[in-house]
């Protein structure tokens, strides 16, 4: 991970600032009482080729943690990547994909989640476990993004879906075999 001051230049390029409020914090850190998980499919963004799984597992509190583990392709060797997680109300796509849609719901510290180790095939790994002022609950995430680290591009994001929310659509959308008609 890079140094606290260019990881504050890279939040406050995001306009959400280093600063943690103490009462976001709590709040986010209580939102979730018991072990959770969750996962994003995330999609290219302009065509740009990249496209990725990440599994999260919510231990329910800021000591315990929130896991993040992903893989992706097409990703470019040469080019650093990071990824961000934006509140509940982002968006997955459209002109307003993986922006936090309510400013200062999350902040700087729980959006950053960590930059990705890329081989030089471009398939690129993610593990980390955000602890202590990183932790967001995952009930308070909507959408996850892939940037270019210089740059900031949007490369790919996605809906993050908790474990229940997905076995119930699921579970509607399958339809059941041998019944009859």
């Amino acid at each position: 991970m890079r140094d606290p001051i260019y990881l504050a230049a890279l939040l406050m390029f995001f306009g959400v600032g280093a600063t943690l409020a103490s009462s976001r914090y709590v709040s986010a850190a209580s939102s979730a009482a018991a072990k959770s998980t969750g996962g994003v499919n995330l999609h290219q963004i302009d065509r740009s080729g990249i496209r990725g799984r990440i599994e999260f597992v919510d231990h329910g509190n800021a000591a315990d943690g929130l896991e993040v583990t992903g893989t992706a392709t097409g990703l470019d060797p040469d080019v650093s990547y990071i990824s961000l997680v934006y509140d509940a109300g982002a968006k997955p796509s459209g002109p307003r994909a993986c922006a936090p849609s309510s400013p200062g719901d999350l902040t700087g510290l729980q959006m950053f989640v960590s930059g990705w180790q890329v081989d030089a095939d471009g398939n690129g790994t993610l593990h980390v476990l955000k602890t202590g002022p990183f932790y967001v609950a995952l009930d308070a995430i909507g959408a996850m993004s892939i940037r270019e680290e210089d740059t900031r591009a949007l490369q790919a994001c996605g809906k993050v879906t908790p474990a229940d929310e997905a076995a119930r659509t699921c579970a509607i959308e399958t339809p059941q075999r041998g019944v009859a008609r």
